[in-house]
């Protein structure tokens, strides 16, 4: 067997073991350490985005992943339009970033559509005299949820919303508020046309007549069922709050716990040195578990 003959065996099986993997390792497999923002170049927008995903992944602070987030994508942006983003582009970049933080919710507001909007009866901006932010998103329903979740962060003890601790609370309160949202247009539906029954066809005979019955408004069964959500996601967050303080969570911190210990320790020890019996105190007063 001469050197081509080699050559041409050994092309096919180095071909197919490098089809067997992905074409660039680096965006698959990237490494293990927490890239910084330099790593994501304008013009590998692929490789932004994975930096960007390992950066949400090695930190947890809220802040810092919407900043590490309005970079990656701005980046991506300056990379495939290859000149930079204006002051005005980024506001926006940074705008759809911190709205998808809050979840669902954040893209939730409807799009002004001035005096055709459905729910017109009940802007606060048209009774006013106020003019309207056509094709706007609604600062009206932006700032009823910003009322409805902050409303609750007292009773849930969460003096700062950015800290990484409270991030499953504000996650369940932004649900909660898109719920709640939902129902809200629902009652201003039910205000414009509060009838809750209506009489509609519902099918015809075999001869072609129509077949008219009461028919509940299908408002309130959309209403019924954010209700039920509500209830869960509140139900959720009070067992939330228990599991925390069962497991004292909300108690003390370890050093705190440690120094308890300590204190306790030394007041049975000068027990001991002042007993006058033996049986007046015993070891197994209590005992430390990890």
């Amino acid at each position: 067997m001469n050197a081509d003959d080699m050559s041409q065996r050994d092309t096919p099986m180095n071909s197919k073991s490098m089809n067997g993997l992905p074409k660039s390792t680096e965006t698959s497999a990237p490494s293990q350490e927490s890239p910084s923002d330099e790593s994501s170049s304008p013009s590998s927008p692929a490789e932004g985005s994975t930096s960007l995903t390992h950066s949400i992944l090695a930190n947890g602070d809220p802040k810092n992943i919407r900043k590490v987030a309005t970079n990656a994508l701005t980046k991506v942006a300056e990379g495939t339009s290859g000149k930079s983003l204006s002051k005005e582009g980024k506001a926006e970049i940074a705008k759809f970033i911190d709205q998808t933080s809050r979840g669902f919710v954040g893209s939730m507001a409807m799009i002004c559509d001035g005096e055709r909007c459905p729910f017109l009866s009940a802007c606060p901006l048209k009774a006013a005299g106020a003019d309207l932010p056509k094709g706007s998103r609604c600062p009206v329903e932006d700032t009823i949820v910003a009322t409805w979740v902050t409303k609750h962060l007292a009773v849930l003890g969460i003096e700062n919303m950015e800290d990484p601790a409270h991030s499953f609370d504000m996650d369940m309160l932004y649900e909660l508020a898109g719920q709640e949202l939902v129902r809200w247009r629902c009652s201003v539906h039910l205000s414009d046309d509060p009838r809750l029954v209506s009489n509609q066809q519902v099918g015809s005979t075999v001869h072609g007549d129509p077949l008219f019955a009461d028919v509940i408004n299908p408002v309130i069964d959309v209403m019924e069922r954010a209700g039920k959500n509500v209830a869960k996601i509140r139900e959720a967050l009070v067992a939330t709050r228990k599991a925390q303080i069962a497991a004292g969570h909300d108690a003390m911190d370890p050093t705190q716990k440690q120094a308890d210990l300590r204190e306790k320790a030394e007041m049975l020890q000068k027990r001991r040195e002042q007993a006058i019996g033996k049986e007046e105190v015993h070891d197994a007063d209590f005992e430390v578990k990890d």
